[in-house]
């Protein structure tokens, strides 16, 4: 078994529970399983890493804690997907309908090209907002 593997099952182990754990917290419960796991101390930060964002077993709180992700069962993260790109439709012709009405040109002022560029990065943000919006954001809300 690598060590890689290895550290990554006492995390999982470790968050069963259901708590949330520091990174710290984590280490430590490392160290005392086996110190020869962690040799090489950034290895457990990019195991973390990736159990964060590119697994997604686990999930890391704004507060730098750390819990496990529940499997979604499919038939749920299916119509999470089909809401968030009906959202994502709604908006986008709302925010059509929007510019559309605006009557962009080169010949507007100053003051209605600023006013047209924040409703541009508005929408920039709202569509990026939406699109992040998946099914570990719907299960860590139905939690509270």
């Amino acid at each position: 078994m690598s060590k890689s593997f290895q550290i990554e099952q006492i995390i999982l182990k470790t968050l069963e529970d259901n708590n949330e754990h520091s990174a710290a917290e984590l280490k430590n419960i490392i160290l005392n399983h086996d110190k020869s796991l962690l040799e090489n101390s950034n290895l457990f930060y990019v195991i973390l890493n990736r159990m964060a964002m590119v697994k997604k077993t686990i999930a890391k709180n704004k507060y730098g804690t750390y819990e496990r992700i529940d499997k979604i069962p499919e038939d749920i993260r299916k119509e999470l997907d089909m809401c968030r790109e009906k959202v994502k439709a709604a908006w986008e012709k709302c925010y059509d309908s929007i510019m559309e009405d605006y009557n962009l040109s080169y010949d507007m002022s100053e003051q209605h090209f600023r006013e047209g560029k924040q409703i541009y990065e508005l929408n920039k943000k709202i569509l990026e907002t939406i699109q992040s919006y998946d099914a570990n954001s719907f299960m860590s809300t139905q939690k509270q």
